[in-house]
């Protein structure tokens, strides 16, 4: 009877530890979704004020720990769309999308071809459009459209017709994002 209940008491003690693990180890998995989550916005924070941070997208994550519900995290997983800046762009010839005066994108009519760099890849524009009010940019998994273009007074008849747009909505891959605010110089190609 002896043996019994110390088997018994020790069952007790063994069950209290693995609760007691499950339930750390559950505050444990939730203070680093936390501490993550943390990260992940002072790093779109400082994207955002050097103006790089073009978007971004929620997705839910859940962690499950034994004997215990699931927790659930608003962890921002880094499918973020960065558009970084170029040296190219904004010749005789060529539509340059700026912001900050960096070159965003550009695109050149003659040869119909331009370039956006995102994430730090190259990517291929093949096709451009545009009418009075925006602009229609795309290549292969991509697709650019800019709003609400407007011509900037005192540029009629300027070797650069420049403009700013309101936004401009970059989509790759099934992923989209915009960036407001944007200038944009259409250049006229010259035959010498």
């Amino acid at each position: 009877m002896k043996n019994i209940k110390i088997f018994f008491g020790t069952c007790i003690i063994a069950t209290v530890l693995f609760t007691g693990c499950a339930q750390t180890s559950s505050k444990q998995k939730e203070l680093e979704l936390k501490e993550r989550e943390l990260a992940l916005k002072e790093k779109e924070f400082a994207l955002k004020e050097k103006g790089l941070l073009i978007a971004d997208s929620l997705v839910q994550k859940k962690a499950i720990v034994p004997n215990q519900k699931s927790i659930e995290s608003k962890e921002k997983v880094e499918i973020k769309l960065v558009v970084n800046s170029q040296n190219e762009g904004g010749g005789p010839g060529q539509i340059a999308f700026t912001k900050k005066d960096k070159t965003l994108l550009w695109y050149e009519k003659k040869s119909q071809k331009g370039i956006i760099v995102i994430n730090g890849t190259k990517y291929i524009i093949n096709n451009c459009s545009n009418d009075e009010t925006s602009y229609s940019l795309s290549g292969p998994d991509l697709k650019i459209k800019a709003f609400n273009v407007k011509q900037r007074p005192g540029s009629e008849g300027a070797d650069c017709v420049e403009s700013i747009c309101s936004k401009i909505v970059i989509q790759l891959k099934g992923v989209s994002t915009s960036i407001e605010h944007v200038d944009i110089g259409d250049c006229l190609s010259f035959s010498f």
